[in-house]
């Protein structure tokens, strides 16, 4: 595993938290539901800790009425909304001005630039990673990115979704320091029209 000190720069990943003691009924579910469970938190965390190396680990919990057990590690920070916001597929979600998932993603990328940290990685909570020096390859090829002209902010391309699906898979992503802001006042206006999904959200906001 690396250390702090065999890097030369700093990161902070965010990741949102939502289970049930129910299955989930209220919206159409993608994959089993134990990947929102306690037990997967705790392969979730061994993939972190054993393949990453972050300044800090931002959870976003969406009012879950079950928390995971969380390992004793000082990097560990877990903030609670007050509510259950839902996701674009709950007719609850027409009230708020963004849904739980895009919640998470924002209060975690703020807590990043709040840390100054030089990298944002969000890693959702169902999204396992894998493999030594996976991070220095994605920040080497967002710099690449950045110092074509392009944003500073890099998405999945989703190749894993359902065929006909090009919306961008935002499991994972990562956001360059000096794009974190303008990320983040693009994301923030509520949508206007229909409530719209992550994945379309994010390209339309951000782009």
């Amino acid at each position: 595993m690396q250390k702090p000190t065999d890097i030369p720069y700093t990161y902070v990943i965010g990741t949102g938290w939502w289970c049930s003691p129910r299955p989930i009924t209220w919206k159409p579910i993608q994959g089993d539901d134990c990947i929102r469970s306690r037990e997967f938190h705790r392969l979730w965390y061994y993939a972190i800790d054993k393949y990453t190396c972050p300044e800090k680990i931002c959870i976003v919990d969406s009012a879950s009425p079950i928390r995971p057990e969380m390992a004793d590690d000082p990097r560990l920070e877990w903030m609670s909304l007050n509510h259950n916001f839902h996701t674009y597929h709950s007719p609850y979600h027409e009230a708020f001005d963004h849904s739980g998932w895009v919640k998470s993603a924002l209060l975690s990328a703020y807590y990043a630039l709040m840390c100054e940290a030089d990298y944002f990685i969000y890693v959702e909570q169902d999204c396992l990673v894998r493999g030594d020096g996976w991070v220095d390859a994605v920040v080497n090829q967002l710099d690449e990115h950045v110092a074509a002209g392009h944003p500073g902010w890099m998405f999945g391309d989703g190749r894993n979704g359902c065929p006909g699906n090009h919306d961008i898979q935002q499991s994972l992503f990562v956001i360059k320091q000096s794009h974190l802001w303008p990320f983040i006042q693009r994301l923030t206006p509520r949508p206007k029209g229909p409530s719209l999904m992550a994945e379309q959200q994010f390209p339309l906001l951000s782009s």
